[in-house]
């Protein structure tokens, strides 16, 4: 209060009260301009140098997990070579995240390119301009603030650092996963916040193939997408030897194909596309545009959406059906408690089912105005409660949503405590697995998928943890034996 009235005091005179000279008003002006002047140029500058700064220096080792961060000498985390996998658990893997070169291994594919990709993915707008006016759309700033509620373990990573698929592949083992569904874009395609994938998936699938791990494709939307663009992309990832790669996944298949082995295809929101253009490729009708005793021919599976989904996908030839969403209310389909007639519904249709399950849900880092889908991790109590529902219908198998989709906050993936204050700009303090460590979730895949396939052996290093992590993880395993 002195201080207010010794300023006040300064700009108008000693009496406080006569009116405020022109020239001191001039000079009040002029300060407060070059001021924010200043201050503005100081937000933009530090702006535009932490986004060019190298990634933070991390314990990486702080688990007792080693991952074997020194990006130039990949070993195995464990000598269990042969650990048992589960092919009939299919884990969603995203390798669209990119980081300039320079942050990131030599041993890449980025071919010096300098760009961020999915890392600084742009906040969304309401599709309602008055509830889209009162929220953020402030770009996101890589390496210390990034388009997700959670900090990667392996930091801001490039997906074409050959290193970091890796890592990935020995996290993915440890779990126990034995299907990787690889989201993809046609050659030189990509979504409006990434680069082109295509050239990622020979050496996805060659590192997998080391690790006894499988890969298929999940069709990603794109612009003019229809069923001739779809039979050409089946031609192509045919005729570029995908398919027929030692570490692409089969299923005998159970519909239009004569018993063979087939290929298999996820289509992400294949709903877009009417029942009635898909019969044209997917059933065996008409000999020129089928892809039905092709060579190109796959196991395709479709989105459902709706609980009488499966009857649909049948119609228009599909093979199976696939839930993929885990947030809040998305979906029905996406309810466990429609599970039990979905399966029913496609069994009856001769369709296979995978109820997709997470382990939560968070995406506020790109849709700020979607808080109804958040799905609250509760420590993995979640995620126990829908894989004990998922593996107690009738179905092929269960998929995971998700290995790594960063934005969604639905990854399983190794993630720190994170927080980054600057006063200049946004801060940011991340969501995390705390007090458990950042492979909580890969353990508790583990334990779940043990469970679910009656394998009995685990990793090497999966007790070297603390005591109370492994104490709640046998506490939420046992609780799910008892319900089941």
């Amino acid at each position: 209060m002195g201080f207010s009235l010794l300023l006040l005091q300064t700009l108008m005179g000693d009496s406080g009260y006569n009116i405020l000279p022109r020239r001191r008003i001039r000079s009040l002006l002029l300060f407060l301009l070059t001021l924010f002047m200043v201050l503005t140029f100081l937000r933009q500058l530090s702006i535009s140098y932490q986004s060019d700064m190298t990634p933070i220096s991390i314990n990486f080792n702080q688990s007792g997990l080693d991952w074997n961060i020194q990006l130039d000498n990949i070993k195995s985390t464990s000598d269990d070579s042969t650990l048992n996998l589960s092919y009939r658990v299919h884990g969603f893997y995203y390798a669209w995240y990119d980081a300039p070169q320079k942050l990131s291994n030599q041993n890449s594919l980025n071919n010096n390119d300098n760009n961020w990709s999915h890392w600084n993915h742009r906040r969304l707008k309401h599709w309602n301009a008055r509830v889209a006016i009162g929220y953020s759309t402030e770009p996101h700033y890589p390496p210390y603030l990034l388009a997700s509620s959670f900090y990667p373990k392996l930091g801001p990573y490039s997906s074409k650092d050959l290193n970091i698929i890796h890592i990935h592949m020995e996290m993915i083992r440890f779990a126990g996963i034995g299907v990787l569904v690889v989201s993809w874009y046609p050659k030189g395609m990509s979504d409006d916040n990434g680069k082109p994938v295509d050239d990622i998936i020979f050496p996805l699938l060659n590192i997998a193939n080391k690790y006894g791990i499988k890969i298929c494709l999940h069709l990603e939307p794109y612009k003019n997408r229809n069923v001739s663009t779809i039979v050409s992309d089946l031609k192509y990832i045919y005729e570029k030897g995908y398919t027929s790669h030692p570490a692409y996944y089969h299923v005998s298949a159970n519909q239009y194909d004569d018993g063979k082995l087939l290929p298999v295809v996820y289509v992400y929101d294949s709903y877009i596309i009417k029942p009635s253009e898909w019969k044209k490729i997917l059933q065996p009708n008409d000999e020129e545009t089928t892809i039905r005793n092709k060579m190109y021919n796959v196991h395709m599976i479709g989105l459902l959406l709706e609980t009488n989904d499966c009857r649909i996908l049948y119609e228009s030839g599909f093979n199976g059906g696939y839930t993929y969403f885990v947030g809040h209310g998305i979906s029905k389909a996406s309810s466990p408690d429609t599970w039990n007639d979905l399966s029913n519904e496609c069994t009856m249709y001769n369709l296979t089912f995978y109820p997709s399950i997470g382990p939560g849900y968070h995406d506020l880092s790109v849709r700020p105005w979607n808080t109804a889908a958040i799905q609250l991790r509760e420590f993995g109590s979640r995620y126990i409660q829908v894989f004990h529902k998922a593996m107690n219908i009738q179905s092929n198998g269960i998929s995971i949503v998700s290995f790594n989709e960063w934005h969604e906050g639905t990854q399983i993936e190794s993630s720190i405590p994170f927080e980054w204050r600057n006063y200049l700009k946004q801060s940011k303090v991340y969501m995390n697995y705390l007090p458990y460590s950042p492979e909580f979730y890969l353990r508790l895949t583990r334990l779940m998928i043990n469970q679910f396939e009656n394998f009995t052996s685990l990793p090497r290093k999966f007790n070297e943890t603390d005591n109370n992590e492994l104490q709640w993880l046998y506490t939420l395993i046992n609780k799910m034996i008892k319900i089941a």
